[in-house]
């Protein structure tokens, strides 16, 4: 009995654990330069804490994204039913 109990004690953990994690939104898309090329670059994500609108609090916190071949791709807590001033500061520093 103890051999069964055990994996569905950490299964149930684990799905609190997921419960308790504020829905994600993918931000994506393709960094051109002028000429039509591929950008790549870093972009810097920077945000102050808020509440989101599962009622999650978000830390404040950065995040330093490599773009390789100018593939953005980002997963962030939506700010559109968030506490009043949630907002991402974003910096993009041009690979050439």
């Amino acid at each position: 009995m103890l051999e069964f109990r055990r994996p569905v004690v950490l299964l149930m953990a684990a799905a609190s654990l997921a419960a308790g994690q504020p829905a994600l939104t993918t931000i994506q898309d393709i960094l051109y330069r002028a000429n039509g090329s591929a950008s790549p670059g870093t972009m810097f994500v920077r945000w102050n804490g808020f509440q989101a609108g599962d009622t999650s609090n978000i830390a404040t916190a950065n995040l330093t994204l490599p773009i390789v071949n100018g593939v953005l791709r980002v997963k962030l807590v939506p700010t559109t039913n968030a506490t009043t001033g949630a907002q991402y500061n974003i910096a993009y520093n041009s690979g050439g």
